[in-house]
């Protein structure tokens, strides 16, 4: 259950204050919803909402009483700050994502490394060997 307006102010003002035990009764009555916005946020992914959601949770235990004594609407700014927080994860995500500019460029790359190597077996000798090997073996090259 939601706090009413007047005791959510006095929330805030207790955690601008020190009393950090007070973010648990911010926080928890709109935590459902923010796990729906995560869910949605991460697209659809279960998964990558739970981390969303734990990940805005440590982050707002650690922000929300520096800015509680300026928040007017709660809500507004938490689901703000879980927003941004998960674009932040996408644009991450982003990032470590490989992609491939020009694939006809990247398959002829592959065809060289492919022709280079003679055979299934010729990949497992080192470089330094093949010469040996070759005179033991003539299927090798």
């Amino acid at each position: 259950m939601q706090p009413s307006p007047s005791a959510e102010q006095l929330l805030l003002k207790s955690l601008s204050q020190g009393e950090r035990t007070a973010f648990w009764q911010l926080w928890m009555p709109y935590q459902d919803y923010f796990y729906h916005c995560c869910l949605t946020w991460m697209d659809g992914n279960i998964t990558d909402a739970q981390d969303a959601l734990s990940e805005a949770t440590l982050k707002a235990w650690d922000q929300l009483f520096l800015h509680a004594d300026k928040i007017t609407n709660l809500k507004a700014w938490l689901t703000r700050f879980t927003h941004n927080l998960c674009m932040d994860i996408h644009r991450e995500h982003g990032r470590k994502a490989i992609g491939v500019d020009n694939i006809e460029e990247t398959a002829s790359q592959i065809e060289v490394l492919i022709f280079l190597l003679e055979s299934p077996e010729s990949a497992l000798i080192p470089s330094s060997l093949r010469p040996v090997a070759r005179t033991f073996s003539p299927e090798w090259g």
